[in-house]
């Protein structure tokens, strides 16, 4: 290409305008909502922890397949008391 020639002259197609910015967050909002969250955290596990030290905890499952485990362990049979009672949520060992 000679320097006479000229050059194609190649045009950007049509843009559209770019999009608005989105409204960023302040961070008054974001320490209203961290304040909120950590008082609601603070609440309900000092509900947790008063119910699980007057012995008031309700999830028997943990304990139930601990003691199950434990006795499989060492080749007893898992023998559990009131596991009776509640629906099987594992089946350590299934047909």
């Amino acid at each position: 290409m000679s320097a006479r020639e000229a050059a194609p002259v190649v045009r950007a197609p049509d843009r559209a305008p770019p999009p608005a910015p989105a409204r960023r967050t302040h961070r008054a909002d974001r320490r209203a909502l961290a304040a909120v969250c950590l008082a609601v955290f603070a609440v309900y596990a000092t509900y947790a922890w008063i119910r699980h030290v007057q012995y008031e905890t309700t999830n028997y499952d943990l304990g139930i397949f601990d003691q199950a485990i434990r006795d499989y362990a060492h080749f007893r049979a898992p023998i559990v008391p009131g596991a009776a009672d509640l629906p099987d949520a594992l089946t350590p060992a299934a047909p």
